[in-house]
């Protein structure tokens, strides 16, 4: 009995073993898979955050470019507004030379009408003058004459 035994103890063993083993490697198997429905589960909620992360990305994008384009617009608008304003001061400036160069005609027109104004008091003073001498004169004379006639008339 005891080499019987001892003949069954390896294949006891060896069913040991194997059940051992069999079990020891579902078990290792279903750890695994495990695991891996736990991996499997961290990675689709990773994906997912990845995806709203990149939608949110997408969405500041689309914001940013709008927000990009209607700055350009207004950019082109001032660029647009500033042009007709160097247009209208360039306009407003050839008028005000314009004006400048008429001012300094009508200056000039003045002036010149000044002096001929001056000549004309200097003749009129000279010639006020010539009269109030000739009027001296003729009262001088009269008085002269008066005064023959009176001589006359009393001898």
């Amino acid at each position: 009995m005891i080499i019987f035994l001892l003949a069954c103890v390896p294949q006891i063993v060896q069913r040991r073993v194997s059940t051992f083993s069999k079990n020891s490697i579902t078990q290792k198997i279903y750890k695994k898979m495990s695991s891996e429905k736990k991996q499997e589960k961290v990675l689709e909620s990773r994906l997912l955050e990845l995806e709203d992360e990149l939608e949110n990305e997408r969405r500041r994008n689309h914001d940013s470019l709008k927000t990009a384009k209607k700055y350009e617009r207004r950019v082109k608008e001032s660029s647009l507004s500033n042009l007709d304003v160097k247009e209208q001061i360039a306009c407003l400036a050839k008028e005000a030379e314009k004006l400048q160069n008429q001012a300094k005609k009508y200056q000039q027109c003045a002036e010149e009408q000044e002096k001929t104004a001056n000549q004309y008091l200097k003749k009129y003073r000279k010639l006020q003058q010539e009269l109030d001498e000739a009027d001296e004169r003729a009262d001088l004379a009269e008085n002269a004459l008066l005064k023959i006639k009176a001589k006359s008339i009393r001898h």
